[in-house]
């Protein structure tokens, strides 16, 4: 039992190295993109430094409000080129589950229930902003 707890809190040392290392603050991708924020008015970096966006901006002001995508589809509209940035969050449910344990008695065995969930990662949509030559033309964002 106790080796099964170290490795345990093994893994979970590691998952939280790998997950806190590419994390990206807003701070890093406005050193990436310097020109791109600077270059915005007072109510666009405010806009940006809360997280939002607006009809107009581009990849890179996007991309300093929210970061990394998690996926791209390009599509055709009108005979237009498009890109749509697609951004998922996840949330983890508990999914009831039993096990029995058996025990032994004189008179035969017995099986004690014990609760044991399986956790699952749910993705869900989050928020997304579609590009056409470069601009953004619409977005959607669920936090707001």
């Amino acid at each position: 039992m106790k080796i099964s707890t170290t490795l345990f809190h093994a893994a979970l040392v590691l998952l939280s190295v790998a997950l806190l290392s590419g994390c990206v603050t807003m701070e890093k991708r406005i050193q990436q993109y310097p020109e791109a924020f600077n270059g915005l008015s007072e109510q666009d970096r405010a806009l940006v430094l809360s997280h939002r966006i607006r009809e107009g901006f581009g990849p890179e002001q996007v991309y300093i409000a929210w970061g990394r995508p998690d996926s791209i589809r390009k599509s055709w509209r009108d005979g237009k080129a498009m890109e749509t940035w697609i951004y998922t969050g996840t949330q983890t449910q508990a999914i009831p589950s039993w096990e029995a344990f058996p025990l032994g008695f004189r008179c035969g065995v017995f099986y004690e229930p014990i609760y044991r969930p399986i956790f699952v990662s749910i993705p869900y949509f989050l928020r997304a902003a579609t590009f056409e030559k470069g601009h953004v033309v619409e977005w959607e964002d669920t936090q707001d």
